[in-house]
């Protein structure tokens, strides 16, 4: 009987836009979610089947693996799903912040998509891949922005 397992593994690493399209590729089969620690390291989730708890250990790390290459995991961990979904519901969320496309972010500040892409990947600019889009936090868009206009930054 097979049970379904989340390996959740951070890699010390700042998920860029391409190394975070890599590994959704890369794990495509296993419902993978990546994001962005509070430390600013990439943390990349995955759902699998396994028989059970040593089973899972060993497929987790292997799939997780095989997405980061060379890039060791500094930290991971396996649990049920259902005890997953259990950890995460008990996560007492602050309400989303208003977010902007990549396109809107670039309208707002003034820049092109590309430069805004830029920001991104350099890690001047947070954003979450949300399916094949990138979202970024409106606020910070609006201070690079003001920032901009004020002639007080070269971010934008």
């Amino acid at each position: 009987m097979s049970t379904s397992f989340n390996a959740v593994a951070v890699v010390p690493v700042s998920p860029t836009r391409k190394r975070a399209e890599a590994w959704l590729e890369t794990l495509a089969s296993y419902s993978p979610a990546v994001g962005r620690t509070d430390r600013g390291l990439s943390e990349l989730v995955i759902t699998f089947p396994a028989k059970d708890m040593s089973q899972a250990v060993t497929t987790g790390w292997r799939l997780l693996l095989s997405a980061a290459g060379a890039l060791e995991p500094g930290s991971f961990r396996v649990l049920p799903t259902d005890d997953y979904d259990r950890e995460v519901e008990a996560v007492d969320l602050a309400p989303l912040p208003s977010l902007a496309s990549v396109s809107e972010a670039a309208e707002i500040i003034g820049v092109s998509r590309q430069r805004v892409q830029q920001l991104i990947d350099a890690g001047q600019l947070r954003a979450v891949k949300a399916g094949s889009t990138w979202a970024v936090p409106r606020l910070e868009v609006e201070q690079i922005a003001d920032a901009r206009a004020a002639g007080t930054t070269v971010d934008g």
